[in-house]
């Protein structure tokens, strides 16, 4: 009985050990958001029984090969196949790709004034942005907007008689941000 405390612990270590190593186990980065892939390293799309499932053309956006690996040079490494995004079909409707933002970007918030789609902040491999850009689903294009005064990411933004408010989230040394920053897209 006196070895079965140790015991139990080499078991949890060798089973964490081995666990960490398989790249396709999401795991929690240091905010507790699940990262890594659960997709499998060789899908196969199979015609008997199988949901029919649509493929989507991956991007530019280096942000979506989440943490799945670095290139030669030690960069991140762009999406492939492998990690590209998967869609069921999902009743009635049909998804339509448009614009890329001009910024590559996560964790930002977005707000909709006067029928455009404003999108504050956010992170990437760059670190933390402030960058504020402007889609017009009637033309299809983005414009840059004036920045946040402050980059953050993780934020809310909310939208109040004609002005965007951007509050809280975390600056670019990951500290939280008690900020309140007011936006007015017709100035």
């Amino acid at each position: 009985m006196k070895g079965v405390p140790w015991g139990l612990s080499l078991a949890t270590g060798v089973i964490v050990a081995v666990l960490s190593l398989n790249p396709h186990i999401p795991q929690l980065d240091q905010f507790g958001t699940i990262s890594g892939s659960p997709l499998q390293s060789e899908s196969k799309v199979l015609k008997v029984g199988e949901i029919p499932v649509d493929i989507l053309k991956t991007s530019s956006i280096a942000i979506l090969s989440s943490k799945m690996g670095k290139s030669n040079v030690g960069e991140p490494k762009q999406p492939d196949i492998q990690n590209a995004l998967f869609m069921a079909p999902q009743g009635e409707g049909e998804w339509t790709k448009k614009a890329d933002m001009p910024t590559a970007r996560a964790n930002l918030s977005t707000a909709v004034v006067d029928g455009k789609i404003y999108a504050f902040g956010g992170g990437g491999w760059v670190g933390t942005i402030s960058n504020v850009e402007e889609y017009d689903p009637i033309e299809g294009k983005w414009e840059k907007r004036p920045s946040i005064p402050k980059a953050l990411l993780w934020h809310s933004t909310t939208f109040v008689d004609g002005k965007v408010y951007v509050i809280g989230g975390y600056d670019v040394n990951m500290i939280k941000s008690s900020s309140i920053y007011e936006y007015d897209p017709a100035l």
